[in-house]
């Protein structure tokens, strides 16, 4: 590949992993790092529970005030279902626009507000679209789960997406025994590049001791992280594209599986970290000299601290950078690194907007108790609907809280 790879990895605690680099258990990352440059990432606070408002501040170089993403979930026009964003509710161009607007090839995969995208005419024809929930199988599905109809764009690259996702009743025991932490029993890596492999002669033990919850939530996440990274090399491999974005979802739910197992927080990701690295090498092995690989992390910790950044390719180290880059401005980055003009500043204050988004959120109020009736009436919901209530105020509570704070990308 020769262009721009970019990896999200969502709650990747920065600290953490630039500790196990310093303990020399990060090779592949030390060696990407070598031909480029690091730097702490700072999302705004008020953004701290949204994930979706997180990464499209970075995509769309603004904050959740001006795209208008300001929470994981929106309401739809009955008041109270709710259901993650789609490409229709932002209210901005993201970064993978900007390639298509410009003619380039721009595949993107897994990232917030892509659901239902469509693709312009002015896009490369290698240009591909897979919204963030293909990794997920629906509750219940036991081994293939359908694909949503606008989940992939074109239509054609199905087949491709169906044969790259993993689910969960996939993952091997040696898998699992390769990622459970150490207080499971996985023995402590002390050599500088630990094997993961070594795990699977462990796995019988790891497995009996490790509770049922941990072991199910392993699954999932290396189920979802395996479905990216499969497209992701698939699509490396091609070769043709000048951008490829890739988000990793999961890890934040796996770590507060791992706490409720009783497992400390600094020793519980030593897999997982060693499980990015070895995908790191691989993606660097994939691209070209002239290629540029961006690992980006967003809050990592839950205590809000900033995630980071790493760049990696030509002429990129040495590069002065400051120790904390606002997010919203890596934008202005990455169109740099594809040879495209920063986007232009949207006109009109965030404020301004803000208030439209929020009068929008005022005008549409809760179901009212007749329409919940009838709905009863149907089977549709059921009988006792105080939490759904208190589901969807919640989030228009929460949502309506991050629009009034107005410009949240500008750092």
């Amino acid at each position: 590949m020769r262009g721009l790879l970019v990896l999200a990895v969502d709650g990747l605690d920065w600290p953490a992993l630039r500790a196990e680099q310093a303990a020399g258990r990060m090779p592949q990352f030390t060696r990407l790092q070598s031909r480029g440059v690091q730097a702490r990432l700072a999302f705004p606070p008020q953004a701290a529970a949204s994930v979706a408002a997180r990464w499209l501040s970075f995509a769309c170089g603004m904050g959740p005030a001006q795209h208008g993403i300001a929470h994981d979930l929106l309401g739809h026009a009955d008041g109270l279902r709710l259901a993650p964003p789609t490409a229709a509710d932002l209210q901005a161009t993201p970064l993978w626009q900007h390639a298509w607007q410009a003619g380039l090839d721009a595949r993107v995969v897994g990232w917030p507000a892509t659901a239902g995208t469509r693709i312009p005419a002015s896009a490369g024809p290698g240009s591909l679209c897979v919204a963030d929930g293909f990794q997920r199988p629906e509750a219940g599905v036991q081994r293939a789960w359908p694909l949503a109809p606008d989940a992939v764009v074109p239509a054609a690259a199905r087949t491709l997406v169906r044969a790259a996702r993993m689910h969960p009743v996939e993952v091997t025991e040696a898998m699992l025994a390769a990622l459970l932490p150490p207080e499971q029993g996985l023995p402590d890596a002390a050599s500088p590049e630990p094997d993961l492999l070594s795990a699977a002669s462990h796995a019988p033990d790891l497995l009996s001791a490790a509770p049922l919850a941990l072991r199910e939530a392993t699954a999932t996440l290396l189920a979802r992280w395996a479905s990216v990274h499969n497209l992701g090399v698939h699509l490396c491999e091609e070769g043709a594209a000048p951008l490829l974005m890739l988000r990793f979802d999961g890890l934040p739910a796996w770590r507060r599986s791992a706490a409720a197992s009783g497992i400390a927080t600094g020793q519980a990701e030593a897999g997982w970290l060693a499980w990015l690295d070895l995908m790191l090498g691989r993606y660097a092995a994939l691209l070209a000299d002239s290629g540029h690989l961006l690992l980006l992390a967003d809050q990592g910790r839950e205590d809000g601290s900033a995630g980071g950044m790493l760049v990696s390719g030509p002429r990129v180290a040495g590069s002065a950078w400051p120790a904390m880059l606002p997010a919203a401005q890596a934008l202005a980055l990455a169109l740099g690194l594809l040879g495209l003009q920063p986007a232009a500043p949207q006109a009109g204050s965030s404020a301004g907007h803000a208030a439209g988004l929020i009068a929008r959120l005022h005008a549409a109020p809760l179901c009212d108790d007749a329409a919940l009736l009838w709905l009863q009436t149907q089977g549709v919901v059921p009988a006792d609907l105080a939490p759904l209530r208190q589901r969807a105020q919640a989030v228009r509570a929460a949502t309506l809280a991050g629009l009034a704070a107005g410009d949240l990308g500008a750092g």
